[in-house]
C-alpha cells in the first residue's frame, strides 16, 4: 500500500502530461531569458545612442570653440606682435588702444582686451575706466608671469567679474630684451558668445551642457542656474567624471556617474579643446550629460510593459495547457503520425537536394547584383569566400568555365534573357576551377515587373553522369552493330580511353588454367599495340582481388 503512490507518480512522471508541464516550465524559462537578454540589449543599444549623440555634441561644439580659440590667439598675436613698437614711442599706447579695440569689435568671442607692463600694471585697454590698474595679484597673471614663454597661451583659471558672470583671460608674454617680459598682452572670454556655443545643441529632458577650465572649475553651463545669473562659485577640484576624464589621456570620452555625491547619476560625453597649434598651458574641457534616469525613462515604461506582457502570456499559458491536457491522449497519436509523415517528407526533401547536384542563381537587373547558391559555388570548384557576394565577377569567373568557342553562346543567351526577356536552355561541356571535366545544363528563366524585366533566375545541373550513360549507351549500340567494322574490343578500349582520358588501356582474356592471359586490345598513346599472350606470375594481376575471383568461379 505504501508503493502504491509512488507508483502512481511514476505514471504520472513518465505520462505525456508531466512532459507538457515540463516543457511549458523550460519554455517559459527560455522566453524570461530571452525576454532579460532582449531588455538589456535594448539597454545597451539606448545607452549607446544616448552616447553618440551626446558625443557628437560635444565635438560640435568643440570645433566651434576651437575656431573661436584659434582666432583669440590670432589677435593675441598680433597685439603682442607689436606691443613694443607701441610702448616704446609717444602715443604709441593711444594707438594699441584704438588697435585692440578693433580686434574687440571684430571678434566676437572677446569681452575685453589689455596689455600690462611686466609688474602687471595696465598701460593700454578697451575699457579706459581700467586704465593703470595693477593685476599682479591675480591669478592669470601670476601663472603667465610664471612661466614667461612667448610662445605658449597662457589659460588663466575662471573668475566672476565685477558684472557677475563667469568667464577666464587668455595671456600672452611680449618678449623683451635677455628672454625677460616686457609685458602682457590679455584677452578675456565673452561668455555670451560661448554660451551660444552651447545653446547650438539640442538639449533633451534632464540634459546639461558645460564649459571648463582645465583644472575642472566650471565657467560655463546651459541650462543656467536658477539662483544666480551664471554658475556658483567655482569648485576647487574637478568632480570625480572629469577626474576620469584626465586620466583617461584621451581627447574625448563617454562616463557615466555622478558629477557631485548628492547629485543622481548622469551619462556625459567630455572633450579635450587644445588644438596642437595654439601651444595651450591649460586646456578647456566641454561636457554634455543627462541625466541617466531620464534616458532610461522609455527604456523602463517599455521593460514594465513587456514584464506585464509575458505575465499574461504566462497565466494563459498555463490555463491552456490545463484544458488541453483532457484531449491530450486522443491527439497524441495522431500527432505522432502526423510527425512521422512530416520527418519523413523532410528527410526525403533534404536527399533530393544533395543527390540532385542543381545549383541555383539570380541576378537582380536594377542592382547589377549576382547571387549563388552554395551548391553552384560547389559545382564550379570556387570557395564561399573567393568571390565577393553580388560581385559581377561570378558572371565573368563562370563563363570561363565553359569551352572557349561555348562562351559566347552562354552570354549571348543571358543578355537576350536580361534585355528581351527571352528564356534559355543549354547543355554544355564545362571544366571547373579545379580542372574537373563536366557536363552541365544551364537554364534562366525572366522576371517582369510592368514589361520589364527585373531579376533572372536560374541554375546549373551537374548532369555528367547522365551524359556518360548516354555515351555509353551510344557506344555499346555502334559496337555492337552489324555494320561496327572495328573489333568490339579496340572500340571499348578506344572508348573507354576517351571517356576515361586515359593513356593506356588494356584489355586481357584469361586462358585455360588461368595461369596465363592473352591481350584482346592494347591502346598506347594514341595507337593499339600488338596482342601478345604472357604468364601471370610475378604480375600486379596474380596478387589483385580480381584474380582471386576469377580463379574462384567454375570453369
Amino acid at each position: 500500500m505504501k508503493l502504491k503512490p509512488a507508483a502512481q507518480s511514476g505514471v504520472f512522471l513518465a505520462s505525456p502530461f508531466f512532459a507538457a508541464w515540463a516543457a511549458l516550465a523550460v519554455a517559459l524559462s527560455l522566453f524570461a531569458s530571452f525576454l532579460a537578454y532582449d531588455l538589456n540589449h535594448e539597454r545597451e543599444n539606448l545607452l549607446r545612442r544616448e552616447g553618440e549623440r551626446l558625443t557628437i555634441q560635444a565635438r560640435v561644439i568643440h570645433d566651434h570653440a576651437s575656431h573661436q580659440l584659434g582666432a583669440l590667439n590670432r589677435a593675441l598675436l598680433y597685439v603682442s606682435d607689436h606691443a613694443p613698437a607701441w610702448m616704446d614711442s609717444p602715443g604709441g599706447l593711444a594707438q594699441a588702444t584704438r588697435e585692440m579695440t578693433l580686434l574687440v569689435d571684430a571678434t566676437a568671442a572677446i569681452r575685453t582686451m589689455q596689455i600690462m607692463d611686466s609688474e602687471g600694471t595696465i598701460v593700454a585697454i578697451t575699457r579706459p575706466e581700467f586704465l593703470g590698474r595693477n593685476r599682479s595679484g591675480e591669478a592669470f597673471f601670476k601663472i603667465a608671469k610664471a612661466g614667461a614663454n612667448p610662445d605658449t597661451l597662457y589659460v588663466g583659471p575662471p573668475f566672476r567679474t565685477l558684472a557677475g558672470v563667469w568667464t577666464l583671460n587668455l595671456v600672452r608674454v611680449i618678449p623683451g630684451a635677455h628672454g625677460k617680459p616686457a609685458g602682457f598682452v590679455s584677452t578675456t572670454l565673452d561668455p555670451v558668445e560661448f554660451g551660444f556655443m552651447l545653446d547650438s545643441v539640442s538639449l533633451s529632458d534632464g540634459s546639461r551642457v558645460r564649459m571648463g577650465h582645465g583644472n575642472g572649475r566650471i565657467f560655463l553651463q546651459r541650462p543656467e542656474k536658477q539662483d544666480d545669473t551664471s554658475q556658483p562659485d567655482a569648485p576647487a577640484s574637478a568632480d570625480a567624471l572629469t577626474t576620469r576624464h584626465h586620466a583617461s589621456n584621451q581627447p574625448q570620452s563617454l562616463f557615466s556617474g555622478s558629477l557631485a555625491p548628492e547629485e543622481p547619476p548622469v551619462l556625459i560625453a567630455q572633450q579635450t579643446i587644445r588644438p596642437p597649434t595654439l601651444s595651450m598651458d591649460q586646456p578647456l574641457i566641454i561636457g554634455v550629460a543627462r541625466s541617466l534616469n531620464d534616458i532610461m525613462a522609455p527604456w523602463r515604461e517599455m521593460a514594465l510593459w513587456r514584464g506585464m506582457a509575458f505575465a499574461l502570456f504566462s497565466v494563459l499559458s498555463v490555463a491552456g495547457l490545463f484544458m488541453l491536457q483532457r484531449q491530450l491522449r486522443l491527439r497524441d497519436q495522431q500527432r505522432l503520425a502526423s510527425e512521422k509523415r512530416l520527418q519523413e517528407s523532410e528527410d526525403l526533401l533534404n536527399a533530393s537536394q544533395r543527390l540532385s547536384m542543381v545549383g541555383g542563381w539570380a541576378w537582380n537587373v536594377e542592382t547589377q547584383t549576382m547571387y549563388w547558391s552554395e551548391e553552384t559555388y560547389r559545382i564550379h570548384d570556387f570557395a564561399l569566400e573567393e568571390i565577393e557576394p553580388g560581385s559581377t565577377e561570378h558572371i565573368s569567373r563562370g563563363v570561363e568555365c565553359y569551352a572557349p568557342e561555348d562562351r559566347p553562346v552562354v552570354m549571348a543567351a543571358f543578355q537576350r534573357c536580361v534585355e528581351e526577356g527571352e528564356p534559355y536552355d543549354l547543355e554544355l561541356p564545362f571544366t571547373t576551377a579545379k580542372g574537373r571535366q563536366l557536363w552541365i545544363r544551364t537554364t534562366a528563366h525572366p522576371i517582369c515587373e510592368d514589361g520589364k524585366v527585373v531579376k533572372v533566375i536560374g541554375n546549373i545541373m551537374d548532369i555528367t553522369e547522365r551524359k556518360q550513360i548516354a555515351d555509353i549507351d551510344a557506344f555499346l549500340s555502334q559496337a555492337g552493330s552489324k555494320t561496327s567494322v572495328e573489333p568490339f574490343f579496340d572500340s571499348l578500349a578506344r572508348f573507354l580511353a576517351k571517356t576515361l582520358q586515359m593513356d593506356y588501356v588494356c584489355i586481357d582474356r584469361l586462358e585455360g588454367d588461368k595461369l596465363n592471359a592473352t591481350t584482346l586490345s592494347v591502346w598506347h598513346d594514341g595507337h593499339f599495340e600488338d596482342n601478345v599472350t604472357y604468364a601471370l606470375s610475378d604480375t600486379p594481376w596474380e596478387t589483385s582481388w580480381a584474380r582471386k575471383y576469377v580463379a574462384s568461379r567454375p570453369a
